[in-house]
């Protein structure tokens, strides 16, 4: 049974050397499309993105500092 498994493993090993270098495709160009291939990915890209930028310009959003209070000196 050990051999059985063992030559499964290098099958597998030489289909997975053989779809790299017959692809030619980099990682990270493989992965970009399988994200363009499903809608939840791009959707959840998208709200990442939107609560990055809203952290990039957040101080220009709200520059006064919340703990920093005067409600002494008002008039209502």
């Amino acid at each position: 049974m050990s051999t059985t498994k063992t030559e499964k493993i290098q099958r597998l090993a030489e289909l997975t050397a053989q779809q790299e270098t017959t692809t030619g495709a980099s990682l990270w160009r493989e992965a970009f499309r399988r994200l363009k291939s499903s809608k939840m990915a791009i959707i959840g890209a998208c709200i990442i993105g939107v609560f990055v930028i809203l952290a990039v310009i957040g101080p220009w959003i709200a520059p006064h500092s919340p703990t920093t209070q005067a409600w002494r000196g008002r008039s209502w």
